[in-house]
């Protein structure tokens, strides 16, 4: 699969959730409540709206790459 680089966005909800958004290379936003990366897919337990918007004080971002 390669390197896959995602952009991680990452917001404490009202009730201790992590709530993460993953934009992909081609600018897609997919939000999640709990995300499982395994080695040759993603997946996930909870999917949330995707439309959800985060305002930039409120989230903290960093870049992780994943090895595949």
């Amino acid at each position: 699969m390669g390197r896959l680089r995602c952009h991680i966005l990452a917001r404490y909800t009202k009730n201790k959730t992590v709530r993460l958004i993953l934009l992909d290379i081609f600018g897609k936003m997919l939000t999640f409540n709990n995300v499982v990366v395994e080695k040759n897919a993603m997946q996930t337990t909870s999917r949330s709206e995707s439309s959800r918007v985060i305002n930039e004080h409120e989230s903290s971002s960093s870049n992780i790459s994943i090895d595949g």
